[in-house]
Formats: structure tokens, C-alpha cells, sequence
């Protein structure tokens, strides 16, 4: 019965007896009071007869070529033939469009499900070389700090074996911070390959990421709104992106360190009035020339 909707209609005289099928495809038959098991077993009761084949342990629907069998088992082995009918009209079709958007959902929670499943082994981000870690913490896109020293693209410096996922403290970066180059160890962090697609849509699914660099894609995104969706934040750095006039620090709670650099339009952050950072560094923003108020603890640099 899985396949099949059995839908029955009593009138005075004739019960109805309508299967439709898994395609919609509509069976029928009426049933008189003058039908031989009506009048020798339930004297010409007909609701008797719906009771009985409302029982669905009690009755079986076989499918043929262009005919559909309702059988009886109880009180008496007795079968039915349904003839298939033509479409019905503007019923039929509104049930067929139901159908076929209902399938397209199911389709679409498959679909829903399986990107679910990827994005619990990791994100993809156009230009790495491997799936990221949906516990990232650090993240650099198109930002390439230089070995103390060296005068080099850290890209160009380490090995090969170096720009794998690792907690190694053996290894060391420069980081900028407030006008200086200051040394520190890689940490939980993938390396710096180049950036090689046009949306940073994927940033947004990395929840934990807590330190973020992003330098020179402009010519590749205009749009940084995605990043708003990493609300977990702890230190951020903008660069190179011309045409940015303002940025929403509010999304960013748990800011501490902010560096904006080369922001040529940059004009307003009067949000980050609401956010209890410790340093903000500016740094080529000739726009931004009112630096909102902040708390007296904050350490500001601005060249």
C-alpha cells in the first residue's frame, strides 16, 4: 500500500472505489447496491463495504498493465477491477507540480546533507593546496610576512614540507605589530599560498578562527562581508583593499588587536567604539582622519 493512495466515496447508491498511483495515475470503479457481495453479504449495505476497505490489513492492491485489482481477503476472497482513467484535469495537475517540487526538496536535503558532511573534514578556500580545518584558528590569504632578515616572500623561503598544517615551534614568522616586525612561532595555522578565487564565502563557515590576515586580493574581492560571520575574532589585519570606506567592527566581539593598513578610502570605524580592543594600529589609511574614542587602555599607533 506504500505506493498506492486508496481513496473511497460513499454516495446513496454507489460507493466509489479511486487508487492512485506513485505517478498519478488514477484507477476507478463504483460499487452499487446491486453488486452480488453487497446484496448477498452485507444486504445492500455499502458502508459496510468502506469499513472493510478502510481496513488496510485486510485488503491488497495488485497493479497491471492498465488495470489496478482491489482484493478482498475477509469476510470472503473478492476482487475489484479498476480501470485507469484519463488525467483529471486541474486537480491532477496541481498534485503532479506538488510531487515534483517535493522532489526537488528531497533533492536539495540530500544535497544539504552531503555539504554538511564536507564541512565537517573542512573548508575549501580556492588557492590552498589542501581542505582547511573547520577548527582553524589562524588563517593568512595572499599575506606573505618575511623571515627576519632573509628580504624574502616567506612563500619563497620555506620548504615544501614547511606549509603543512603543524604546531611546530621550530618554525618562526614575522608578524607586524604596530610599526615593528616581531618574531613568533607558528601555531595551529596554515601557511601562506596565494589566493586564487573571486568571493570569501568560505571564510565565513571557519566559526572558530581567531586570527585572520588578508593583504592585496582586491583585484579578486570587493567584498569582505563574509568574514563577519567569524565572530570568534581576536586579531584581524586588513590591507591593500582601495575602495573599502568603512568596516563593521561590531560583528567582532572579541577583538583585541586591529591593524588597517594601505585602506586608501578607508573613512569610518566608528564601530570599533563598541569593541574592547587592546591595540589598534593604522597604518596608509589617508582618509581615516578621526579615530573614534576609545578606552584610555588602548594602545594607538597611526602613521
Amino acid at each position: 500500500m506504500s505506493r498506492y493512495d486508496l481513496r473511497l466515496h460513499l454516495t446513496e447508491n454507489m460507493l466509489l472505489i479511486k487508487v492512485v498511483d506513485g505517478d498519478y495515475n488514477i484507477y476507478k470503479t463504483g460499487i452499487t447496491k446491486q453488486h452480488q457481495f453487497v446484496q448477498q453479504f452485507l444486504n445492500e449495505n455499502l458502508v459496510a463495504l468502506k469499513e472493510f476497505l478502510e481496513n488496510q490489513d485486510n485488503i491488497e492492491i495488485i497493479e497491471e498493465m492498465n488495470s489496478m485489482r482491489v482484493i478482498l481477503h475477509k469476510p470472503v476472497h473478492l476482487e475489484f477491477n479498476l480501470t485507469r482513467q484519463q488525467q483529471e484535469g486541474f486537480e491532477n495537475d496541481i498534485r503532479k507540480e506538488l510531487v515534483s517540487k517535493f522532489g526537488l526538496l528531497v533533492n536539495i536535503e540530500k544535497r544539504l546533507s552531503s555539504i554538511e558532511k564536507q564541512l565537517s573534514y573542512g573548508v575549501i578556500l580556492p588557492g590552498y593546496p589542501s581542505v582547511l580545518p573547520v577548527d582553524l584558528e589562524t588563517l593568512y590569504i595572499n599575506y606573505v610576512p618575511s623571515i627576519i632578515g632573509s628580504g624574502q616572500g616567506l612563500k619563497e623561503t620555506l620548504s615544501d614540507s614547511e606549509f603543512k598544517l603543524g604546531n611546530s615551534d621550530t618554525h618562526i614568522k614575522t608578524e607586524y605589530r604596530c610599526g615593528s616586525w616581531v618574531t613568533v612561532p607558528f601555531s595551529s595555522r596554515i601557511n601562506p599560498y596565494w589566493f586564487d578565487g573571486n568571493t570569501l564565502e568560505p571564510v565565513s563557515y571557519l566559526k572558530g578562527l581567531k586570527r585572520l590576515f588578508i593583504r592585496h586580493i582586491e583585484d579578486k574581492v570587493t567584498d569582505i562581508s563574509p568574514i563577519y560571520q567569524c565572530s570568534n575574532l581576536e586579531v584581524l589585519r586588513i590591507q591593500g583593499f582601495a575602495n573599502i570606506k568603512t568596516i563593521n567592527f561590531s560583528q567582532w566581539p572579541k577583538l583585541k588587536l586591529v591593524i588597517l593598513h594601505n585602506l586608501a578610502s578607508l573613512n569610518d570605524i566608528k564601530t570599533l567604539e563598541k569593541i574592547d580592543i587592546n591595540e589598534l594600529c593604522i597604518d596608509d589609511c589617508p582618509q581615516l582622519l578621526n579615530i573614534p574614542t576609545l578606552a584610555s587602555k588602548v594602545k594607538i599607533e597611526k602613521k
